[in-house]
């Protein structure tokens, strides 16, 4: 038997839910269920309104199938409409059988494919990024948003939206000062947190506690959903962007360099692989790992590995 959305979703997310703004962006903390949420909210809306179609992006498509693919599963599931869902594990696409609309899946890494994407039944009408902190192209952003045009059907009662959720790991993304930064029209905006989500039980809550006492300022983005931020950092001139680090090696100023700091007990074992020009004075860091509760062979092992 179907289910109302509100019976599952719960709190918090009542303007998320209702908006018809073209950007919804949403930042929050882990455990906020914001991609639950979004996931229900695409799934009860697709069969409610006939003719919308859904595109499902993420920086990396091998990403997709253990996330956003099994969320989307699960609101089918949860709203009891599982007989009415063809599941294409194969090609990791989802049918309304009744209707033939689809939600297409699509990662960055092959961006070339997705500017031209259409649906054969309706209209391709809504946009997903999920984990877009990832996205560090803002302009592979805008050409997928370009895709959602065109005149809608007005009988149909669609209208075209671009869904963005993601944690706020750094104030210096893009995100930040394209949506966050200053009201925009035609934008919603909002920040939820674990307190948001009434699903969570005693020990999860006391995780998140916790970690206000063991480490404050990760407390700020994990438990808060506010941006990293650079305050006490030693390099704050820097930015995230994509680069081939084969390509920069080829500069014979360019060496790599790598560091490691092992941690002990409770402490991070952090590695680092560092590109550096000391004629310019320019870092490009292009690989990292950040572990704790390995053995520092462990940690070796994998190093050697990579």
């Amino acid at each position: 038997m179907a289910r109302k959305i509100s019976e599952i979703v719960g709190r918090g997310y009542d303007d998320f839910l209702t908006t018809r703004c073209f950007y919804r962006v949403v930042k929050g903390s882990k455990g906020s269920k914001k991609s639950k949420t979004a996931a229900l909210d695409f799934i009860s809306k697709m069969v409610a309104y006939p003719g919308s179609n859904l595109l499902v992006i993420r920086r990396y498509f091998s990403d997709i199938r253990d996330s956003c693919f099994q969320d989307l599963q699960w609101a089918i599931e949860e709203l009891g409409f599982s007989e009415y869902w063809n599941v294409n594990k194969a090609r990791v696409e989802l049918e309304y059988k009744p209707t033939k609309q689809k939600i297409l899946f699509r990662g960055l890494d092959d961006a070339s494919k997705i500017a031209s994407i259409s649906v054969a039944k309706g209209h391709l009408c809504w946009v997903w990024f999920e984990e877009a902190s990832q996205i560090t192209n803002e302009k592979e952003f805008d050409k997928i948003c370009m895709s959602i045009r065109g005149r809608m059907d007005p009988a149909l009662g669609l209208w075209k939206q671009v869904t963005i959720t993601f944690n706020p790991w750094s104030e210096h993304h893009w995100l930040k000062a394209r949506f966050f930064d200053k009201p925009k029209r035609n934008v919603f905006y909002d920040t939820t947190t674990f307190r948001d989500n009434e699903f969570l039980d005693d020990v999860d809550i006391q995780r998140y506690l916790d970690m206000y006492v063991e480490n404050p300022r990760l407390a700020r983005v994990i438990c808060d959903g506010d941006w990293g931020i650079a305050e006490g950092l030693v390099y704050t001139d820097w930015e995230e962007s994509e680069f081939d680090y084969r390509e920069i090696l080829e500069d014979p100023d360019v060496v790599a360099t790598y560091g490691l700091d092992f941690g002990f007990v409770a402490s991070y074992n952090a590695f680092a692989a560092v590109l550096v020009n000391m004629k310019t004075r320019t870092l490009w860091v292009y690989d990292e790992m950040y572990v704790r509760g390995k053995s520092n062979v462990d940690i070796a092992k994998q190093i050697t590995l990579m």
